[in-house]
């Protein structure tokens, strides 16, 4: 009997050990799977060009600089596009003008968070679909300023300043071109 206990405490003892000899690490392969994305922001939702002085009507009058208008992320190379919504300058429906002729614009590296080997264009008429903004690497949060110009023509042109378009009973009637950027 005694050998049978020695016996059970061995067999015991060594099931122990060989529970407490199994292994205390493991693996697991953990996947990250990178995703393509790009994103555009337009920082500001309304952008103003005033017609105030002779000069204005002659030449055409700007928005100015738009400092990081836009904001844009992705993860490789990009193109960004703006294009008027409505194409044809000619159609005046409820004060909206069309892009054609009427807008052009000119994009820059932003004033913070720049774009790296990055092309912009200058004066770019927005009639249709244009080519704004291009990298050839993916880049994060990183601006683009813009400017807007309004050509003289299309006012003078169109004769909206001389034909019931220009509002007689206020100092100011606003006419809108409308932008869509895309990336």
């Amino acid at each position: 009997m005694k050998k049978s206990i020695i016996a059970a405490v061995v067999l015991v003892a060594g099931a122990v050990f060989t529970a407490n000899a199994q292994s205390k690490e493991g693996q697991v392969t953990v996947n990250i799977n990178l995703h393509k994305f790009q994103t555009l922001t337009v920082n500001d939702a309304q952008v103003n060009i005033d017609f105030k002085t002779k000069e204005h009507y002659e030449n055409g009058a700007t928005s100015g600089e738009m400092q990081n208008h836009l904001t844009v992320s992705s993860t490789g190379s990009f193109v960004v596009k703006a294009k008027s919504v409505v194409a044809n300058p000619n159609s005046v429906t409820n004060k909206t003008l069309g892009g054609g002729g009427a807008l052009t614009v000119t994009t820059k590296n932003g004033s913070s968070n720049t774009l790296e080997n990055a092309t912009f264009t200058n004066n770019i008429n927005l009639n249709d679909s244009q080519t704004i903004v291009s990298a050839n690497k993916g880049q994060f949060n990183k601006n683009v300023n813009v400017e807007y110009k309004a050509n003289s023509g299309t006012f003078t042109g169109m004769n909206l300043i001389n034909n019931g378009y220009l509002d007689n009973n206020s100092n100011v009637t606003t006419y809108k071109v409308l932008v869509t950027y895309s990336i």
